[in-house]
């Protein structure tokens, strides 16, 4: 996990070097696109930063932001979601049933009897 974070750390840190630098050549054409990918790929690792960060605490500790600390501050309804889930749809006799009957297990065996190898012994 820290070789992971070390990582995205320094890949942000690469964009952002690499943002500055092609700062300078913008107002050529290939400049320009080296700048215009740079600056995307920071603004896209800044957003996906903010966003993984959100998930589970307040990021930069800024608690005024709205819609942080999503998972920390819903847990119990996300784990009774969850549960929901399991018990209700996909653990259900209804569910079990469609998926037992959907399964053609009499033509797979008749198939597996038929075949040369089973035949030859």
């Amino acid at each position: 996990m820290k070789k992971m974070k070390a990582a995205a750390t320094a890949m942000l840190v690469l964009v952002f070097l690499g943002s500055l630098v092609s700062w300078n050549f913008r107002t050529s054409f290939t400049g320009g696109l080296f700048f215009a990918a740079f600056e995307a790929a920071l603004v896209g690792a800044l957003a996906d930063w903010f966003a993984v960060v959100a998930l589970f605490r307040h990021p930069l500790g800024l608690k005024f932001i709205p819609h942080t600390a999503i998972i920390p501050n819903n847990r119990g309804r996300i784990i009774e979601g969850i549960v929901k889930i399991v018990e209700d749809d996909w653990l259900s006799l209804e569910f079990l049933a469609a998926k037992v009957q959907a399964y053609p297990l009499v033509d797979s065996l008749a198939a597996a009897l038929a075949s040369d190898e089973v035949r030859r012994g």
